[in-house]
């Protein structure tokens, strides 16, 4: 566009080289661009990469919540569900709290 402004310069007309692109329809279909798609799959691979780690972190978490309601249930002391579940006695204290079992 900064060089179509000088040659219309150059020519004396360039009141009506500005009228004349600021009049004209720009419109590009970017769905059919290639960077654009490129993009678009890139986002979507980092969504499912995200949403797998995700998923897994909630599976691992329940697992482990159930454990420790089910070793709790089963008599074993909190300091011996913490060693074998690898969490803290906090933790276990917490857990069953929010499961009204303390």
């Amino acid at each position: 566009m900064k060089q179509l402004l000088i040659l219309s310069r150059l020519r004396h007309i360039d009141d009506l080289t500005i009228k004349i692109s600021n009049d004209m329809p720009i419109s590009i279909d970017v769905e059919k661009d290639y960077l654009y798609n490129l993009g678009i799959e890139k986002g979507i691979e980092k969504g499912i990469e995200k949403g797998i780690e995700k998923g897994i972190e909630k599976g691992i978490e329940k697992n482990t919540i159930e454990l420790v309601l089910n070793a709790f249930n089963n008599g074993i002391t909190l300091q011996l569900i913490a060693n074998i579940t690898n969490i803290s006695l906090s933790k276990v204290k917490e857990i069953l709290k929010n499961h009204k079992k303390l």
